[in-house]
């Protein structure tokens, strides 16, 4: 039997291991002090918890990035799909291992384009770069060159960059796709 409730309490969660900044419950204080509304669900099996997931809202829908976090489980995913808000638009993005097609089209789901990852060699000059961007987005970087903007690379950065990105982010409505 599986129960879903709001996430209360981090010591409830002592046994799910967390892969991705996006599920940590941590995130849920991050996106309040942005004024970001979120919650987190908790599907509990018999005792225990089974997994957790972390919603997100931008641009009045409802956001699951990259979870849910806890062991890949069809009758928990069919738990967790129940307590979605129902009245408003949900879009899940689901760790691979928690795809289970029967599931999602048992309970009404629609399954849509899978999402995959674009890792760029950094390590290739600015203008091998540019040249494998579109001419828009190229016209655009050597706009911001000409105004001073200069660029830099590599993980000392990271602390300064990713507050800049993570407003950015909610200033667009957009929700955010980093990890730290």
């Amino acid at each position: 039997m599986y129960t879903v409730d709001t996430f209360t309490n981090e010591a409830d969660l002592a046994d799910i291991r967390f892969r991705d900044f996006h599920q940590h419950p941590d995130r849920l204080s991050i996106l309040s002090s942005q004024h970001v509304e979120a919650t987190g669900l908790v599907v509990y099996e018999n005792d225990g918890p089974s997994c957790f997931a972390l919603l997100e809202r931008a641009n009045d829908r409802w956001y699951m990035w990259r979870g849910p976090e806890g062991s890949p489980n069809p009758a928990a995913l069919r738990a967790l799909l129940a307590a979605c808000p129902q009245q408003e638009t949900v879009t899940l993005i689901l760790r691979p291992d928690w795809v289970h097609v029967p599931t999602l089209i048992d309970v009404g789901w629609r399954l849509t384009a899978s999402w995959s990852t674009l890792h760029v060699r950094a390590c290739d000059s600015g203008e091998a770069l540019l040249a494998g961007m579109r001419s828009s987005a190229r016209g655009r970087v050597r706009r911001a060159q000409r105004a001073g903007l200069r660029f830099a690379m590599g993980a000392h950065l990271l602390d300064r960059y990713y507050p800049v990105y993570a407003q950015a982010m909610v200033t667009s409505g957009s929700p955010d796709f980093a990890s730290r």
